[in-house]
């Protein structure tokens, strides 16, 4: 994926590309002043053919006789879809010999960039470095005077490169799965679980009814049956909302199965959650000063769980 002799990486390099086919910059106008300095990553990258090049028919692109304008024409023709035109570059039938139809490979020869078994590969596999931390403060008050109770708050960071629950089978969880297998260390984002803020609270309150107590202290029998021993319980929870990833909007950069995340260029802004006149709650929505784009070719600089959803509340009362 990296040019030895320039220190190019692929990414970087389709990039650069992918910002003028994307503008609708004809092959005819890509030279190595148009691109810029990753131009030469391609004649180092591609086999050298005297004919030129020519790019899959139904591509309807000309004939071109240099190395740039050979990959300008073939990642043009799969624009949004980039991991196909390296599958087609792998396989030998992502570009030909005008002359004689001879397939025309990276120079690492077939799948230089993929691997020859499959497209996609499902398995469970312990190989990133995750990390969990936490500042935890508990308050708890023992049973006396008739309460008793136990606050506690957790202030976390969890991090990771992918997150999945072990209940989810090979393929059920697709948020799990490493989209960028070529740098899986660029997907280290908060886990999907991360929580930086949560509240909890629990506990019981003898109600002052009944004998000895402030209402009804001499009561007895049935008085007492009626009003006496009664408590109330209860539990409280509230945290942050969990991540949410955006995505680059159906396309394929980095894997032939999974579109990307979507690359975050400046703030975003949300509305709160609204609730409707019908009791139905609207989730937060992403206001007209939302500022994300597609992630394209340059998937490292995108961004998983980027943003935070709705924060959660919830209480249950018992008396008994």
């Amino acid at each position: 994926m990296v040019d030895p002799s320039t220190h190019i990486d692929y990414f970087t390099a389709v990039q650069a590309l992918a910002k003028l086919y994307r503008a609708g910059v004809p092959v005819s106008s890509i030279t190595p002043a148009k691109v810029g300095a990753t131009a030469q990553y391609w004649p180092d990258i591609l086999q050298a053919n005297a004919n030129g090049y020519a790019a899959p028919g139904f591509c309807g692109a000309p004939n071109v006789s240099t190395a740039l304008q050979a990959a300008y024409n073939l990642f043009s023709c799969f624009a949004n879809n980039e991991t196909t035109a390296l599958q087609f570059l792998d396989q030998g039938i992502g570009l030909a010999d005008p002359a004689t139809g001879k397939p025309i490979y990276a120079k690492g020869g077939p799948y230089t960039f993929v691997d020859p078994q499959f497209a996609a590969l499902y398995a469970w596999r312990s190989m990133s470095a995750a990390a969990y931390n936490a500042l935890q403060v508990n308050l708890q008050k023992h049973m006396s005077h008739g309460l008793q109770f136990d606050l506690n708050y957790t202030y976390s960071k969890s991090m990771d490169i992918s997150s999945d629950a072990n209940r989810i089978g090979a393929e059920g969880g697709l948020s799990g799965l490493v989209i960028n297998p070529w740098n899986p260390k660029s997907l280290r984002a908060v886990s999907d679980f991360d929580l930086t803020h949560q509240i909890n609270a629990n506990w019981i309150a003898e109600l002052p009814f009944g004998r000895g107590r402030w209402v009804g202290k001499n009561a007895h029998g049935l008085s007492e049956a009626l009003i006496g021993g009664w408590q109330l319980s209860g539990l409280a929870r509230w945290t942050s909302g969990f991540p949410i990833s955006v995505s680059n909007g159906s396309e394929w950069p980095t894997n032939w199965e999974l579109n990307g995340f979507g690359q975050r260029i400046a703030s975003v802004q949300t509305h709160g959650a609204v609730k409707n006149p019908d009791g139905t709650v609207s989730k937060p929505q992403q206001s007209a000063r939302r500022r994300l784009r597609r992630s394209g070719s340059r998937p490292d600089q995108a961004l998983e769980n980027a943003l935070e959803g709705i924060a959660h509340v919830s209480v249950s009362l018992g008396c008994l």
